[in-house]
């Protein structure tokens, strides 16, 4: 389970580091954007997992799977014929987003694992696999990786309600 989640949030990262280029240009302002907004969403995650302390993490699936398929459906250069300020503030909603579903998964798991160690050395190993998944963009396209995405946190599910 936590090896697929570190796979998927590496990818997805990684792949909004390179699709936010497109609006505001290859610049450390991408990569500012990318991780603090990672940073803030995941502080939100963990702070959303503390007060309301989720039971059923499907609902957070479902949103997490919704957000991967808008991104895949309105691409981040879609968004470029728009003003500027538009284009930036929705493409980072856009690639950000899911990240704060994923969030919730890992906090709320991480709470209920019996080995902490053994969780994080998991999702860090997924990690690796999730940067190299992210090299197949220049064969199947950035689009692709949407559906990459959803297949390695679809494992995820699968591999939780596995565990159960």
């Amino acid at each position: 389970h936590f090896f697929f989640l570190g796979a998927a949030f590496l990818l997805i990262e990684v792949k909004g580091v390179t699709e936010l280029a497109l609006v505001w240009g290859t610049t450390w302002v991408v990569n500012t954007v990318v991780i603090a907004g990672i940073l803030v969403l995941v502080l939100c995650a963990n702070l959303f997992v503390a007060l309301v302390e989720p039971r059923r993490l499907c609902p957070y699936y479902l949103g997490l799977t919704l957000c991967l398929l808008a991104g895949y459906f309105f691409p981040v250069g879609d968004l470029l014929r728009y003003d500027w300020s538009i284009a930036a503030v929705s493409s980072a909603a856009l690639l950000l987003t899911p990240l704060f579903f994923s969030g919730v998964i890992f906090a709320a798991s991480l709470r209920r694992c019996r080995s902490v160690p053994e969780a994080f050395a998991s999702n860090l190993l997924g990690a690796i696999l999730g940067g190299f998944a992210e090299y197949s963009a220049m064969a199947l396209g950035f689009r692709a990786m949407y559906g990459l995405a959803l297949a390695l946190y679809a494992a995820s599910y699968a591999a939780l309600a596995r565990r159960r």
